[in-house]
């Protein structure tokens, strides 16, 4: 009998080692989110901005894009371990009015990523840095991108960002999958040379996004 049960037991944490060893290796995606931002003046020090609220959290909301890729291996039969690597994203406000515009961001990114992979699902968390800039003229900017740093000439400045994320990816049909994640990220301070007159210093861009997933495992 416990021989039976021993080998029923191995049969099983076998069967769950190769379902989880297929997400090992590459795989591409895309991602569509509702974006969510706010921005950060710590050391402003100009009331009439202050009384305006310039904090972090101003509730604008935005649809977003994005086109990534990575890696990853599962180790021991159930711990995955990769690196994910956004490469371009897209947004458009989701509100009307005269700024209403839909932008081009620059938005890559390297997350590395560490989770747990059991049958046809993985659950994850992740962190890293990246890059952000929008092309979109910061005029009719609109949504997580609005009052986006510029420099003395008027131009959108390029920041440095870090994120966090959590997520969970499902196997739907042979290497095909979905999934969801929820991603916290934020600029490093940067001085708002294009605002002296509001004394805009160290601005920070804050968003989140919870974000849908389609994607093929190689």
């Amino acid at each position: 009998m416990k021989i039976k049960l021993l080998i029923t037991t191995a049969t099983l944490l076998l069967a769950s080692e190769v379902s989880a060893a297929c997400w090992n290796g590459f795989y591409v995606r895309m991602d569509a989110a509702v974006m969510g931002a706010g921005n950060s003046y710590p050391k402003n020090d100009n009331a009439d901005l202050i009384a305006k609220g310039a904090s972090e959290g101003d509730g604008a909301r935005s649809l977003y894009l994005g086109i990534a890729g990575g890696w990853g291996k599962v180790f021991g039969g159930s711990f995955y371990g990769g690196l994910d690597a956004t490469l371009i994203g897209m947004s458009g406000a989701m509100s009307t009015g005269d700024k209403n515009d839909f932008s081009f961001l620059y938005d890559p990114k390297a997350t590395i990523r560490l989770g747990f992979a059991r049958c046809n699902m993985m659950v994850y968390v992740g962190g890293g840095m990246g890059a952000l800039y929008a092309f979109t003229e910061t005029a009719k900017l609109q949504g997580p991108h609005a009052d986006f740093p510029r420099n003395k000439d008027g131009k959108n400045e390029l920041l440095w960002t870090w994120h966090g994320r959590i997520g969970a990816d499902f196997k739907i049909k042979g290497n095909w999958m979905a999934g969801v994640f929820y991603e916290y990220q934020r600029s490093l301070a940067h001085k708002n040379e294009g605002d002296t007159t509001l004394k805009r210093t160290d601005l920070s861009m804050i968003s989140d996004r919870l974000a849908f997933v389609f994607g093929f495992q190689m």
